[in-house]
């Protein structure tokens, strides 16, 4: 198993817990702003159970704010890790992208020596009417009697 994994799912573990009292919270608040819209207003001036509602503290005991101030301070050094699985991923396409450009490059020069070089003499894409792909005019050359 590798060695990081176990930090790093942990780090999950409390990340969504985090998320999900903050859902929690979310939602209390949302009841608790339903229940004051849909409950009528007291003829004897009396707060309602909505108004009366403590504020919400998170599941660490702890204020909003300072809850806040807490998981901004303490994660920060996980956001600067740099990420391995990213990291492979990003040496990989270097590694494909200077065998294509070095590919590319080899074909260039290949191309640019075989028409500078032997531009005189071609080996490929010879035209039809070119004198050197001409038979020599006159006799046949003399062939060997057979026994």
């Amino acid at each position: 198993m590798n060695p990081d994994r176990l930090p790093e799912l942990l780090r999950q573990r409390e990340l969504v817990r985090t998320h999900l009292a903050w859902l929690e919270r979310e939602i209390a608040a949302a009841t608790a702003t339903n229940r004051a819209n849909a409950s009528p207003p007291s003829p004897t001036g009396a707060p309602t159970a909505a108004a009366s509602a403590a504020p919400t503290v998170a599941p660490t005991g702890l204020p909003p704010a300072t809850e806040f101030a807490a998981r901004l301070a303490a994660p920060a050094a996980d956001l600067y890790e740099p990420d391995p699985r990213s990291a492979a991923l990003g040496a990989k396409r270097g590694c494909f992208a200077a065998f294509a450009l070095t590919l590319l490059l080899l074909v260039l020069v290949l191309a640019a020596v075989y028409f500078v070089a032997y531009r005189d003499r071609p080996l490929l894409f010879v035209p039809r009417d070119n004198p050197m792909t001409e038979k020599p005019a006159g006799p046949p050359p003399p062939s060997t009697p057979r026994k």
